[in-house]
């Protein structure tokens, strides 16, 4: 897809049958159109997957719930046309529907009227991106409200396969998919969120504290849910914007009642995903919400930490997403760095990051001749960039041993330091003085 297109969230609803049938007409005719194609056999519960342009109803049967889908997507700020496909038969009852929301009713048999109607509300919302528009900012980031999603929001995909077409994509939503999802659902509903504040130790003195945000969702039991288990699912069903949205929903919730004292500078690490920086929506809310949270009493800098998962490159609208957040007076990390840098080299060079966190389980238990492969071109890297090294999960002092002759500056993990409620940990007994240790220069 071209980086400059902007992408038109499309929803086909209805019977699994006639949804096929148009989805197969829609591929043919939307060739050349940024269109992004999936089916649902409900529209109850939609809005997770983020921005959402249209929703082509195949039959006035799937009608049922529309009210109450239009007015949970309007608490999210999101209006999305809705199409309405009639047999020809049917066509003089089209005004009976208006009142419902819905925006167009058209013959079934005319899905070259609906694919027109596509490519201008496409072109519409790609000029109104080249104006400075978006017609998806939210207000001040909230928890979402409990009535924005259903338990079982998943219950009603269908299973569809990735195409070779890189216009209109459809996505294969496993068994394992719909666990986790309902596990996600339940916990948005119930707002099941848990936000605490990971200290990170900075060996150096200095006036700065170093916080890492830890936002989990839980589950019924209040355990929390694993990283590892979501983000897969997150990303291949690209919504990573939108789970992102909620985690920062919590955690800014959580930072305007925080008592910040006076003396303190205090720098925070906020987990991102890359890819949500492709979704212009999410750009331009963290814009508003960093910019609402900015005031006088609040002495916090955020640090986004981005994920890139399978990612090696940025594409222009990352880079400008990356202009647009840093110009806030923030700066951005990199995180989970596995092992050898080698080829991700230009990432780095891309994101210019301030810091660099080394994923230290991946690093234990490896000799020491594996474990210099690892960090010596890490040490040059971070010197080039002029970036600090964090030891990121650290277990044990023993592995602060076997990192500690490189340019590892900072260090945090769970078994290292607890998390935290409140940003009021005492880091004076971790500073060293300056000519402590054998790091190398970073000159």
């Amino acid at each position: 897809m071209p980086a400059d297109i902007e992408t038109t969230h499309l929803l086909i609803v209805g019977r699994p049958d006639r949804s096929e049938h148009i989805d197969r007409q829609l591929r043919q005719l939307l060739t050349s159109s940024s269109v992004y194609c999936q089916q649902f056999n409900d529209v109850s519960s939609l809005l997770f997957f983020g921005q959402l342009d249209v929703v082509v109803v195949t039959d006035k049967s799937s009608l049922t719930g529309i009210k109450d889908f239009l007015s949970a997507a309007a608490q999210q700020h999101c209006h999305p046309a809705i199409v309405l496909l009639l047999e020809q038969r049917e066509m003089n009852l089209a005004h009976t529907f208006f009142e419902q929301g819905v925006s167009l009713v058209c013959p079934s048999s005319d899905i070259k009227t609906l694919a027109h109607y596509i490519k201008l509300l496409s072109r519409q919302k790609r000029s109104a991106n080249d104006h400075g528009k978006n017609n998806t900012t939210d207000e001040l980031p909230t928890v979402p409200s409990k009535n924005d999603f259903t338990d079982n929001f998943t219950n009603h995909f269908t299973g569809n396969t990735t195409t070779a077409n890189d216009n209109v994509k459809q996505i294969d939503i496993t068994a394992s998919d719909r666990a986790i999802l309902n596990q996600m659902a339940y916990a948005i509903k119930k707002s099941a969120v848990e936000v605490k504040f990971q200290p990170v130790v900075n060996f150096t003195p200095t006036d700065t504290t170093h916080y890492t945000a830890l936002v989990h969702l839980l589950d019924e039991q209040g355990n929390r849910l694993a990283d590892y288990k979501i983000n897969p699912v997150i990303n291949r069903l690209q919504c990573t914007a939108q789970f992102d949205r909620t985690v920062l929903s919590s955690l800014f919730k959580k930072l305007r009642a925080v008592e910040y004292q006076p003396s303190k500078q205090i720098s925070l690490f906020v987990p991102i995903h890359a890819r949500s920086l492709q979704q212009t929506g999410f750009v331009a809310w963290v814009k508003k919400a960093i910019t609402s949270l900015n005031h006088p009493t609040n002495r916090c800098h955020f640090i986004f930490q981005l994920t890139f998962d399978d990612i090696q490159t940025l594409k222009p609208d990352q880079l400008s997403a990356l202009q647009t957040i840093r110009s806030l007076g923030t700066d951005f990390a990199v995180a989970q760095v596995q092992g050898s840098i080698l080829g991700f080299e230009q990432l780095f060079q891309l994101v210019q990051p301030a810091f660099i966190k080394v994923d230290m389980r991946e690093i234990d238990g490896l000799e020491k001749a594996d474990i210099e492969a690892i960090l010596k071109p890490l040490t040059t890297l971070s010197a080039q960039l002029k970036a600090t090294v964090v030891a990121d999960h650290l277990g044990s002092a023993a592995q602060l041993a076997l990192i500690w002759p490189y340019a590892v500056r900072m260090a945090q993990g769970r078994n290292f330091l607890p998390a935290l409620t409140q940003m009021d940990f005492d880091f004076k007994p971790f500073a060293l003085p300056p000519q402590a240790g054998n790091f190398v220069s970073k000159a």
